[in-house]
């Protein structure tokens, strides 16, 4: 931490932080990541022939990337794409709402029950529990909608135990204040301000410690904490512009338009921060809640803007005008996660990237949205947890193997040892 002017800092992970004796094992700070899509994506049989633009073609590491997923090829050999990985606990609950069974399970793998309130221990929260003891947040949840309708499971994924879902930050501003800047729960938006006007920046006010630890650092970590230090700047600074630029003001709420993209970037930024400076090593990140009907219409598809609601375009019937504006919202989605894969994997950590360090979770409650099926999941796991996965690959299990098998493996990588998990785990999926 760097401390001046009542005002703390935490610093990223800096090589001279290490004893001397513990060098070998420097660098095991993993970080687990759920990432929630909405409405799953599309394959279907139209005029005789497949129609899937998000499975690869080949398998193993002889793979290609997909239409939807070329976003990721920078990433290609820090992802893994799973074919075949099935949810039956969605399957069982006695919910009507497709949607809302597949969220209500995304991250338990437990049957949402009753009126749609109840959920279970959510995959994060089984590593948090464990990992809280080197950071000062458990985990860190966050999403760009915080109205879920009608039943709580749509706009939760994250989930202390079955009565409890945790509520998602929307906004960036808010987040970063809580983060690093301290609480500010009982200030007003006039108090917000003149905070802001008087405090040009946190950084100010521990500018002085900053150079006064460069000076008893290595080059390599002075030039760390110089980039750290620039990051955060920046990203205040863009947080703190006025009204009406690319910013995410707390208290307000982007529309469902352009500030969308701002938003989901601005989010971004900041759990990439979280994880430099070591404040959680867990998080979840829900894009919009379950049969989110959001427009894009700063996407095009046949000519035109996207104007309709993703919903009820995910019922494409095998429309090809449906499936061209679902492949460019898909499209956009995976171009918002390879940004957050390679904000990480810029990031060095004792001669590893912060991706190598990390093992995340991108998924959809549900897979084809026509058919609202818990099976064929559109599943992409990044990151190498440290060496504990082997990323680079398209693997396709043709025995529908249950989702709660590959919580087991993600959590066994970051160090979480369960020997069950959710309502139908029996053995940790072999990812090889």
């Amino acid at each position: 931490m760097l401390r001046a002017s009542g005002v703390a800092l935490s610093l990223p992970f800096l090589e001279a932080m290490i004893p001397r004796t513990a060098h070998a094992q420097a660098g095991k700070a993993l970080r687990l990541v759920g990432w929630y899509l909405p409405n799953g994506y599309y394959r279907t049989t139209t005029g005789g022939a497949l129609k899937d633009d998000w499975t690869p073609s080949g398998t193993g590491t002889n793979y290609t990337l997909s239409p939807i997923l070329q976003p990721l090829l920078p990433f290609k050999s820090d992802v893994q794409v799973l074919t075949g990985i099935r949810n039956p606990p969605a399957e069982l609950s006695n919910i009507s709402c497709g949607h809302a069974r597949g969220t209500g399970s995304f991250l338990s793998c437990i049957s949402p029950g009753g009126a749609g309130t109840l959920g279970g221990l959510s995959m994060d929260q089984a590593a948090a529990a464990q990992l809280k003891q080197f950071t000062r947040y458990p985990s860190i949840e966050l999403g760009t909608d915080s109205d879920g309708g009608d039943v709580p499971i749509r706009s939760a994924i994250a989930w202390a135990d079955a009565n409890t879902p945790l509520a998602k930050e929307t906004r960036a501003g808010s987040l970063f204040d809580r983060l690093f800047a301290g609480p500010e729960a009982n200030l007003t938006m006039a108090e917000r301000q003149k905070r802001l006007f008087y405090r040009k920046s946190v950084l100010d006010s521990v500018l002085a410690s900053a150079n006064g630890l460069k000076a008893r650092l290595g080059s390599g970590d002075q030039q760390k904490l110089d980039g750290y230090l620039n990051g955060v700047r920046e990203l205040e600074q863009r947080l703190a512009a006025p009204a009406g630029t690319a910013a995410c003001m707390p208290g307000t709420r982007p529309p469902p338009t352009g500030d969308i993209r701002t938003q989901v970037k601005q989010l971004i930024d900041v759990m990439v921060l979280a994880f430099q400076c070591d404040v959680t090593r867990v998080s979840t990140f829900m894009f919009d809640r379950a049969g989110s009907d959001l427009a894009f219409p700063f996407l095009t598809a046949n000519g035109a803007p996207i104007n309709a609601g993703w919903h009820g375009t995910s019922h494409h019937h095998g429309v090809a005008s449906n499936l061209a504006q679902l492949k460019s919202i898909l499209i956009w989605q995976m171009e918002q996660f390879a940004y957050f894969l390679g904000k990480l994997k810029a990031i060095d950590e004792g001669g590893e990237s912060v991706l190598a360090k990390s093992c995340i979770f991108l998924s959809s409650e549900i897979g084809d949205g026509d058919l609202h099926e818990h099976k064929n999941l559109p599943v992409i796991i990044a990151g190498g947890a440290g060496g504990a996965l082997s990323p680079g690959k398209h693997l396709v299990f043709s025995n529908e193997p249950h989702k709660s098998d590959l919580f087991l493996t993600l959590l066994k990588s970051v160090g979480v040892n369960l020997t069950k998990f959710g309502a139908d785990s029996t053995t940790a999926l072999v990812l090889s």
